[in-house]
C-alpha cells in the first residue's frame, strides 16, 4: 500500500539516527585503541557523510513533491517546474548515495576479513578480486541511475504524463541483484574462515552469527524489491532502502563495535589486577596492554599464530 512522506520521513530519521550511533560508535572506540588514521576510519567517515546526504536528499525530495509513482499520478503536478525539477534530481543523488553505504558496508566486512586471513596468501588474493568487483558494480549501479532515462529531461518531465522510465525499474534489478550477489560472495568467503586454525572456537560462532545477520540483509533487499514492483512509488522505495541501510550498517560494523568493547573490559580488568599488585604500584609508565588490538573480534595475539599459504 502507499505510503504518505510524514511516514517516510519519520522512518528515514530513525534509520539514519541509528545508523549514525552505530557508526560513531565505531569510530569512538577506535579512536580509544589508538588506531591510526586506517582505511576502515575512511570507510566509516565516508559512511556517516553518506547517510547525513541521503537524509538531507530524502527530506528535501519528498517536501518537494517528487514521487515517482505510476505515470500521471504523484504530487508533482501542483508544485513549480523549478521545484519539481530539483525533487527529481535530488531522488536521484538519494539514490547514488543509498548504493554507496551499502557498497561500503561490504568494503568494511571485506577489511574485517582481511585481518582475520592475515599471512593467508590465497584467501588474500581472493578478497583482492572481490573487491576489484565490488568497484565494478558499483559504477554500474551509478551508471544505471543515471542513464535509464534518455535524454535526462525524462527524469523531471510531467506533461502530458511522467515518463515509465522514472519508476526506475532497471535501475532497481541493477541495484538489487549486484547487492545480493555481493553479499551472498562475502559471507560465502566466511565459512573457510572458520576452518583457519589460528581462530578458537568462539571466534567461529561470530562469524557463523554474522552470516545469519547477512542473510537478513538478503531478504530485505528481495522484499525492498517486490515491494517496488508492487506499488512503484518513492515513498515506498525510500522506506525499505531505510530499512536496508539499518541493518546493513548494524550487520557490517557489530563486528568491529564487540571486538573493541571486549577490549576495553580486557584493558579494565587488568587496569583492576594491576592495582592491586605491589609490584607495579610504583611503575608510572606502564599501561595494561590491549592484547589483540590486530583483531576486531577481540582475539589475543596467543589465541592465533599467522599461516602461509602459497
Amino acid at each position: 500500500m502507499p505510503y504518505a512522506p510524514p511516514i517516510a520521513q519519520t522512518l528515514d530519521y530513525v534509520s539514519s539516527a541509528l545508523s549514525l550511533v552505530m557508526l560513531f560508535t565505531r569510530l569512538v572506540l577506535e579512536n580509544w585503541r589508538k588506531r591510526k588514521f586506517n582505511l576502515n576510519f575512511y570507510l566509516a567517515s565516508a559512511s556517516i557523510a553518506a547517510v547525513v546526504g541521503r537524509l538531507v536528499a530524502t527530506y528535501y525530495y519528498l517536501q518537494f513533491g517528487a514521487v515517482s509513482g505510476a505515470p500521471g499520478g504523484g504530487s508533482g503536478q501542483e508544485t513549480d517546474h523549478a521545484t519539481y525539477r530539483a525533487g527529481q534530481i535530488l531522488v536521484l543523488v538519494a539514490r547514488v548515495l543509498f548504493s554507496l553505504i551499502l557498497w561500503l558496508q561490504i568494503c568494511l566486512i571485506l577489511s574485517f576479513y582481511a585481518r582475520l586471513v592475515h599471512g593467508v596468501t590465497v584467501m588474500t588474493w581472493a578478497l583482492r578480486a572481490i573487491s576489484c568487483v565490488v568497484v565494478v558494480s558499483f559504477i554500474a549501479v551509478v551508471l544505471v541511475t543515471f542513464l535509464e532515462c534518455r535524454p535526462f529531461r525524462l527524469y523531471w518531465k510531467r506533461h502530458p504524463e511522467p515518463d515509465p522510465c522514472r519508476r526506475a525499474y532497471a535501475q532497481l534489478l541493477m541495484q538489487t541483484s549486484c547487492n545480493i550477489f555481493l553479499d551472498i560472495v562475502v559471507f560465502i568467503i566466511a565459512f573457510p574462515l572458520t576452518r583457519l586454525p589460528k581462530h578458537k572456537w568462539s571466534t567461529r560462532l561470530r562469524i557463523y552469527v554474522l552470516v545469519g545477520l547477512g542473510l537478513i540483509c538478503i531478504g530485505i533487499s528481495i522484499t525492498r524489491a517486490v515491494q517496488t514492483f508492487q506499488e512503484p512509488d518513492q515513498n515506498v522505495r525510500s522506506i525499505w532502502a531505510s530499512v536496508q541501510i539499518v541493518v546493513a550498517i548494524f550487520v557490517c560494523n557489530a563486528p568491529s563495535v564487540y571486538g573493541s568493547l571486549k577490549l576495553l573490559r580486557r584493558a579494565r580488568t587488568s587496569e583492576n589486577n594491576r592495582s592491586f599488585d605491589p609490584a607495579d604500584s610504583n611503575d608510572t609508565n606502564r599501561h595494561p596492554p590491549l592484547v589483540g588490538l590486530h583483531s576486531i573480534l577481540g582475539e589475543t595475539e596467543t589465541d592465533s599464530t599467522p599461516t602461509s599459504t602459497s
